[in-house]
């Protein structure tokens, strides 16, 4: 019986990858191959959150007047057009 091929999108990933196919008999190496693909998968989803929050952290240093939770002022007039206004909005 021949299983799916596992391609892993990591370097380090695909050595290990390559080790255990030498190293263990057909069936137990693409459950352990499985395992590790799952793996890497968590891996990469976790590596992209942690470098989006170190460039915000970079980004709120560079930027010292950012503050998410700014306040803001909506301005409602009136619009032209009957039933309808127009909006502003600005920080207080």
């Amino acid at each position: 019986m021949k299983h799916k091929s596992i391609h892993f999108r990591i370097y380090d990933f695909k050595l290990i990858g390559r080790w255990i196919s030498r190293t263990f008999p057909g069936p137990i190496s693409w459950f352990l191959k499985a395992w590790l693909y799952g793996l890497e998968t968590k891996y990469i989803d976790w590596k992209a959150k942690y470098e989006v929050e170190q460039a915000i952290k970079e980004y709120e240093k560079l930027c010292p007047d950012f503050i998410e939770d700014r306040e803001v002022e909506v301005i409602r007039t009136k619009s032209e057009v009957k039933g309808l206004s127009n909006f502003e909005i600005k920080p207080k």
